[in-house]
């Protein structure tokens, strides 16, 4: 019997791109019928190309998102100023 060749899959579990983001990635590739993506059951896998791909789609940004706090903001949640303010 000829070897087949193996093909190296990440699975939504271990993928660094998080298992939300991940199961979307192999939903819009396989409606889109690009290649890379797989559906076996309820579980999804992407080749690591596909893998490289999305990541390189991804904004590279670096400002912090809305809604994160810098680390001094952080330190204050919670805490209440008293007197007054001028």
């Amino acid at each position: 019997m000829p070897d087949r060749p193996t093909i190296r899959l990440i699975a939504q579990k271990g993928s660094p791109l998080g298992t939300r983001r991940h199961v979307a990635c192999v939903e819009r590739r396989l409606r889109r019928g690009e290649p890379g993506a797989y559906a076996v059951g309820e579980a999804r896998y992407l080749t690591p190309e596909a893998l490289d791909e999305e990541r390189a789609s991804e904004p590279q940004t670096t400002k912090p998102r809305k809604g994160r706090l810098d680390p001094m903001q952080r330190e204050l949640v919670g805490v209440r100023f008293l007197g007054k303010v001028r």
